[in-house]
């Protein structure tokens, strides 16, 4: 790789860390840097620290290749990835895919990559101290050049490193806007449901029978919500609702407090 081609891979990283990037400005300059490179495909994958509570990590997908191959790759082809599998063990840095050793079933999964015009590539991944974790791949017909891998290798660990960086960023940001969007409205849908069907002057028994539920669920979901809007009884929950838009007004008519219930 050239001096010139060293310093376009730098510039894109240095684009994608000086402003905040929307997905689709991450996607072009994968595009650009696949190209650089002399590879027409990529995968660009970034995941997020482990969650606690039954959460999924937080995850960005990137890539342009066919459809088809993809929901193949998504069902079953992963199983048998010997690049990913690679690049689990060699955190932080690149290879070529032609140093990777494959057994049988993944000399077939090669195979059918070739046939899908993916014969040759290059990945690197890239660690941040926060826990995220980014791979990149760049995939084509054409082998990387062994004489210019010290280059090439350096200049992918610094892409994929800005794009970590980058698609962490975003992560972040779609996280805080899912928490606060949490924090505007911390009912469940079925907490919503009883307290809307509340607002109709359904009793605990007739919504339990609407909902194909235990009255005692019903009483559950009711007092959930109480405590997550800070009132007293299901009266000024449903007040609350109401003034906070949690409830559909249309179903807030002229409820019937008069059942004893709270």
């Amino acid at each position: 790789m050239s001096v010139e081609t060293l310093v376009q891979i730098a510039q894109i990283g240095l684009e994608l860390d000086m402003r905040p990037q929307r997905r689709e400005s991450i996607e072009q300059k994968a595009v650009r840097a696949a190209q650089i490179f002399g590879f027409p495909l990529y995968v660009i994958g970034v995941r997020g620290p482990s969650k606690t509570l039954g959460k999924d990590p937080l995850e960005l997908k990137l890539h342009n290749l066919p459809a088809a191959f993809q929901e193949r790759y998504d069902k079953e082809y992963h199983r048998v990835d010997p690049y990913v599998r690679k690049a689990r063990t060699s955190l932080g840095q690149a290879f070529r895919w032609d140093e990777v050793q494959c057994d049988d079933k993944e000399q077939e999964y090669r195979t059918i990559l070739a046939m899908e015009g993916m014969a040759h590539g290059i990945t690197a991944t890239f660690p941040t101290p926060e826990g995220f974790m980014g791979m990149v791949m760049f995939m084509g017909m054409a082998p990387s050049p062994v004489a210019e891998w010290q280059h090439n290798s350096l200049a992918l660990t610094l892409f994929c490193g800005a794009v970590t960086r980058s698609g962490a960023l975003l992560l972040r940001k779609s996280e805080a806007a899912t928490a606060a969007a949490e924090v505007q409205n911390p009912l469940t849908e079925r907490e919503v449901d009883c307290l809307e069907l509340t607002a109709q002057g359904l009793t605990a028994a007739q919504i339990a029978a609407e909902l194909h539920l235990s009255a005692e669920t019903i009483y559950y979901h009711l007092e959930s919500a109480t405590k997550k809007l800070k009132v007293r009884n299901s009266r000024e929950a449903l007040a609350e609702a109401l003034a906070r838009g949690f409830i559909r007004k249309r179903y807030f008519g002229a409820p019937k407090f008069g059942t004893g219930e709270t």
